[in-house]
């Protein structure tokens, strides 16, 4: 039994034809994805968290020491920004290990500073956290400074491809629909040509699906007819003919059986009738 790597059957080789476009579509895509989509993306939000950051800097710098509370609490209520003192005792938790999460920070602390740090959640609070010191070469003048999430966080490379997945998925099962829609009316049309050289009468084809695949049923369906009609034209002009010959054997007989022939040229000539007839 030899192995065949490629299918035979039309349905299953234009599904295998098909699936193989859209995997190599959708690799394509994921490239597209990385080169166009996720660095320039990461870029930008690098660029906002840098100036949002620099911008609360600058503030706090030029405000006095009294007015910084009634700034930072404008910030949280006007731009959704939270700046929180660091303090040693702060639990935090990493950013999610993805590219896009890793580009992000090595852009900003490269703008930044290398001492900057980031966190997904801080005492318990979600968010999007990076640090920042408001003189860099004080480690006790640090804050964190908290965006909403939403401004960061973008849907991953893993969403992306899964949901790339299901639109392959999706595209798979139509394209399995529409090769079966042509496989079947060629099955059918295969038995009908099995039976015809059987010496069989098929049955009806369904006249369904495409205008194409209608047509060449509805020319099966004629010549099966057109078979059926000449069969029996045949055994018509046989018969016909059996007939015709019978009659002028007869005569024949008798005519020789009056002759006075000898009796075994008249049963020779017997067989040789029946024979024929």
């Amino acid at each position: 039994m030899h192995f065949r790597p490629w299918p035979r059957t039309l349905l299953w080789r234009s599904f295998l034809l098909i699936s193989l476009l859209l995997g190599a579509s959708l690799f394509a895509w994921m490239q597209i994805y990385q080169q166009f989509a996720l660095k320039p993306r990461s870029e930008q939000i690098s660029r906002l968290v840098v100036s949002v950051v620099n911008l609360t800097r600058a503030a706090l710098i030029a405000a006095d020491a009294g007015q910084r509370l009634a700034l930072l609490r404008d910030l949280r209520h006007e731009e959704g920004i939270r700046v929180l003192p660091a303090e040693t005792d702060d639990e935090t938790t990493a950013l999610p290990d993805n590219e896009a999460m890793l580009l992000l920070e090595q852009r900003v602390r490269a703008r930044l500073g290398g001492y900057t740090r980031f966190a997904a959640r801080l005492n318990d609070q979600p968010g999007f956290f990076v640090s920042f010191r408001v003189d860099e070469q004080d480690e006790q003048d640090e804050y964190w400074l908290m965006l909403p999430s939403e401004r960061v966080e973008r849907a991953s490379a893993a969403q992306w491809l899964g949901w790339g997945l299901v639109a392959v998925l999706a595209s798979l099962l139509g394209a399995y629909l529409l090769v079966l829609g042509i496989a079947r009316p060629l099955k059918a049309l295969e038995r009908g040509a099995r039976a015809i050289g059987r010496g069989e009468r098929p049955g009806p084809l369904p006249e369904q699906g495409a205008q194409e695949i209608v047509a060449v049923a509805q020319a099966f369906e004629q010549m099966s007819d057109d078979l059926a009609q000449l069969d029996s034209d045949r055994a018509l002009i046989l018969a016909g003919v059996s007939h015709d010959l019978r009659t002028p054997l007869a005569r024949l007989r008798l005519g020789i059986e009056m002759s006075g022939a000898p009796r075994a040229d008249i049963r020779r000539t017997a067989r040789g009738y029946r024979s024929d007839g």
